[in-house]
C-alpha cells in the first residue's frame, strides 16, 4: 500500500519552480539520463543492426530500448509482487553499462575526426538543445506539469518512486482498487527521481520537454534511415521540434504518456527499417519485440497507431516484389507479433486479474464532443504556423503522388487510415489521431523537401542557387518554428500554483490527517462522469496525504470498492460549486467533508458564499487561496473568522 503524502513540500532543499533547481541537481539529472541508457546500450551491443547506426542514432535507439526494458521488468516484478529497491535498480543499470563496455569496447573505436556528417550532427544537436532551452525557459516559473492530466501522471510516478513497483491501486485516498493504466512514462520519472532527487512534480514537467527533444531526433533519424537523406532527417526533426503545433502543444495539457508512446514509435521505425531491408530476418526480432511491447506498456492507443503505420510501410515495400518476398514479410510479421505479445504476458495476466475484483465504473458512451476537433482548443487551432504547415503537407502529398513516390504515398495512407475511424471509435479518437499525425507528417515533409533540394541540385540552376537552396529551406523552417514558439501567446494552464504549495504547508502543519476536502470540480462536457479538480485542490492527496472527493481522472477504466462511489461523485459534480444550500450541506455531511479548498486558479465555488454562511469557518487565506473548515451543525460564530497572511 502506498504511504500517503510521501513528497514533502516547503523545505529548503526542495525547489518550488524550475528556476530554483540547483546546478548540482541538473548534473544529477544528466547523470541519471546517461545511466538510464545502460540496458539499451547492452541490447544494442548484440544487435545485428548496431553497425548501421552512428553514435547519435545509437543514443536515441538505446533510449527507446531502455524505456521498453524498464517497463517490461516492472511488469514482471509486479506480477510476482516484488518491489525493486533503488540501490538494486541502480546496480542493474551500472551492470548493464559494465557488460556493454566489456562486449563493445567503445573506447577503442572512439574518434574525433570531423567531416561533413559530423558538422550535420553537431548542427542538429545544437538546434535541439536550443529548442529545449527555449521551452524550459517558457515554463521556468511553473511548479508542476500543466493541464488536467499532469496530476495523475505525477501521482503514479511518485507511487512507483516510493515503492519500486507499479501501483496496486490509486492510493488509499480513493476507493479505486485496481491499476491498469499504461505506466512507461511514470517508470522513467521514478528512475530519474531516484538519481536526481528532484521533486516528482517538477521532474514530470522537465521530462516532457526532454522527451519532445528525443522524439524530434527520433523522427529525424527514422526519416534519414528511410530515405537515406540527412536533409530529410533535419527537416523532419524541425517539424516535430518547433514547426508543427503537435506533438509539442500536448504538453500544455499534460499528455506525457502519449508523447512517450509517439517517441517509442519513432524510435521503433529506425531498427524496423533495417529489419525489413534485411529480408525480415529472425535476427533483430527480439529488440523489435521489446520496443513494440514497451510502446504498449507506455500508451495503449499508440499501439494501434503503430500497427497501422507498420502495415502500410511493409505493404508498399513489398509491392512489385516476388511471392517469396511476401512470404518472408508475412512470416516475419507473425513472428514479430507473437514476440511482442510474449513480453506483454505478465501485464495481460495482471489486467485479467484486475477485472475480477470490485465494481466497474458505469459511464455513458462518450458524447459527440469527444470526437470533435474543438477539443483541441482555439489556441491550438489558431496557431499561426498551422496554415503554413497544412500548405507544406499538401504540396508534399501532391509531389509524392505526381512522382509516384512510395514513401510519401505510404505515409499519406498511414494518416488517412488512422483518421477514417476516428469519429466512431474511442481507441483512436480524432484528438488522439490529430496529435499523433505530427510524426508521420514530419517524415512526409522531410522527404518532400529532400527531393526538392535534390531536384534543384541536379538541375541547370546556377551553382549559387544550388548551394543555398538547402540551407535556405531548412533554415526558414527552423527559424519560423522558433519564432512561432517564442512569440505565440500560449496560455500556461497550470492547475497547481506556488500559492497552493504554501497553503499545503499550512495543511501539513495544522489540518488533521483524516480531513476530507471538498474542492472545485470540473466535468468534461463529453462525459457524464469524467471529472477533475479544476485548481490546486486536485493535488491535495499527493502533496499532503489528505483526502479529496475527486479521484485521478483515469479512474473510469478501473474498478472501485464502493458500488455507489460513482453516483455520489455525480451528485457532487451537480452541486456546481453551490455549497450553502440545505441540499448541498446535507451532501457534504453525507460525504464526510471536513474542509473546503479553493485554489488560486479557482472554479465554481465562490468564497464569498462560504464567508457569509455559518457552516464554514475561514482558516486560511492568501493569494486567492482559501481553506474553510466545515461544521454540519453550523456552530461557527462569525467572530472566529481570521485571515492568515
Amino acid at each position: 500500500m502506498w504511504v500517503k503524502g510521501k513528497e514533502k513540500i516547503g523545505i529548503m532543499d526542495n525547489p518550488i519552480t524550475i528556476v530554483d533547481i540547483s546546478f548540482i541537481s541538473w548534473l544529477r539529472l544528466l547523470f541519471g539520463l546517461i545511466l538510464f541508457l545502460g540496458p539499451g546500450k547492452l541490447l544494442l551491443s548484440i544487435s545485428p543492426f548496431r553497425k548501421e547506426f552512428d553514435r547519435s542514432i545509437a543514443f536515441i535507439v538505446t533510449f527507446g530500448y531502455s524505456v521498453a526494458i524498464w517497463a517490461i521488468l516492472l511488469s514482471i516484478s509486479y506480477l510476482f509482487k516484488i518491489n525493486i529497491p533503488t540501490h538494486i535498480a541502480i546496480f542493474f543499470y551500472l551492470l548493464c553499462w559494465l557488460i556493454y563496455i566489456i562486449i563493445d569496447k567503445p573506447h577503442k573505436s572512439y574518434s574525433l575526426n570531423l567531416n561533413k556528417v559530423s558538422f550535420y550532427r553537431i548542427s542538429l544537436w545544437i538546434f535541439i538543445f536550443l529548442t529545449f532551452m527555449i521551452r524550459i525557459w517558457i515554463v521556468r516559473f511553473e511548479v508542476a506539469g500543466l493541464g488536467s492530466d499532469s496530476y495523475h501522471h505525477t501521482l503514479f510516478a511518485q507511487m512507483i518512486r516510493d515503492n519500486g513497483m507499479i501501483p496496486m491501486n490509486m492510493g488509499s485516498n480513493y476507493p479505486v482498487i485496481t491499476f491498469t493504466y499504461h505506466f512507461g512514462f511514470h517508470a522513467i520519472v521514478a528512475f530519474l527521481g531516484w538519481i536526481s532527487g528532484l521533486p516528482t512534480r517538477l521532474l514530470v514537467l522537465i521530462l516532457g520537454y526532454i522527451l519532445l527533444a528525443i522524439c524530434s531526433l527520433a523522427v529525424g533519424f527514422s526519416t534519414e534511415r528511410i530515405t537515406g537523406s540527412k536533409i530529410a532527417g533535419f527537416a523532419a526533426t524541425i517539424c516535430v521540434a518547433c514547426f508543427f503545433i503537435f506533438p509539442s502543444y500536448m504538453l500544455m495539457w499534460g499528455r506525457y504518456t502519449q508523447l512517450t508512446g509517439l517517441t517509442l514509435i519513432s524510435i521503433f521505425l529506425i531498427p524496423f527499417w533495417s529489419w525489413i531491408n534485411n529480408d525480415y530476418s529472425k535476427s533483430g526480432i527480439i529488440e523489435l519485440g521489446i520496443l513494440a511491447a514497451g510502446t504498449g506498456l507506455t500508451h495503449y492507443r499508440m499501439v494501434a497507431f503503430l500497427v497501422i503505420g507498420v502495415l502500410v510501410i511493409v505493404v508498399f515495400q513489398l509491392l512489385g516484389k516476388e511471392t517469396s518476398n511476401w512470404k518472408k514479410g508475412i512470416k516475419g510479421g507473425i513472428l514479430l507479433f507473437f514476440t511482442s505479445l510474449s513480453f506483454l504476458v505478465p501485464w495481460f495476466i495482471h489486467l485479467w486479474q484486475s477485472f475480477q475484483v470490485g465494481y466497474p465504473v458505469e459511464a455513458s458512451l462518450p458524447a459527440s464532443a469527444f470526437f470533435s476537433i474543438d477539443r483541441l482548443g482555439q489556441e491550438a487551432l489558431n496557431y499561426p504556423l498551422n496554415l503554413a504547415a497544412l500548405i507544406l503537407v499538401g504540396i508534399s502529398i501532391l509531389l509524392g503522388i505526381l512522382h509516384k513516390d512510395k514513401i510519401i504515398i505510404a505515409i499519406t495512407l498511414w494518416c488517412l487510415i488512422a483518421l477514417l475511424p476516428s469519429r466512431n471509435i474511442q481507441l483512436l479518437d480524432t484528438v488522439s489521431v490529430l496529435i499523433s499525425l505530427g510524426i508521420p507528417l514530419a517524415i512526409l515533409v522531410g522527404v518532400a523537401i529532400s527531393k526538392f533540394c535534390d531536384f534543384i541540385t541536379s538541375s541547370k540552376f546556377s551553382p549559387f542557387i544550388k548551394n543555398i537552396i538547402t540551407p535556405v529551406l531548412v533554415g526558414a523552417l527552423g527559424i519560423s518554428g522558433i519564432i512561432g514558439t517564442l512569440t505565440y501567446p500560449t496560455t500556461l494552464d497550470s492547475y497547481l500554483k506556488a500559492s497552493d504549495l504554501k497553503a499545503f504547508e499550512f495543511i501539513n502543519e495544522d489540518i488533521p490527517m483524516d480531513a476530507k476536502f471538498m474542492i472545485n470540480i470540473y466535468r468534461f462536457n463529453f462525459s457524464d462522469i469524467l471529472m477533475v479538480g479544476s485548481d490546486g485542490g486536485y493535488w491535495i492527496p499527493l502533496l499532503t496525504g489528505r483526502e479529496t472527493v475527486v479521484p485521478p481522472m483515469v479512474f473510469t477504466n478501473e474498478r472501485v470498492s464502493d458500488p455507489i462511489f460513482v453516483e455520489n461523485l455525480r451528485m457532487l459534480g451537480k452541486l456546481n460549486g453551490d455549497l450553502t444550500s440545505p441540499e448541498s450541506l446535507d451532501m457534504l455531511s453525507y460525504q464526510g467533508i471536513t474542509h473546503v479548498y479553493i485554489g488560486e486558479r479557482g472554479g465554481p465555488i465562490n468564497p464569498v458564499d462560504l464567508l457569509s454562511s455559518p457552516y464554514f469557518k475561514l482558516v486560511y487565506e492568501s493569494n486567492s487561496v482559501y481553506i474553510f473548515e466545515y461544521n454540519q451543525k453550523g456552530a461557527f460564530p462569525r467572530s472566529l473568522l481570521r485571515k492568515i497572511e
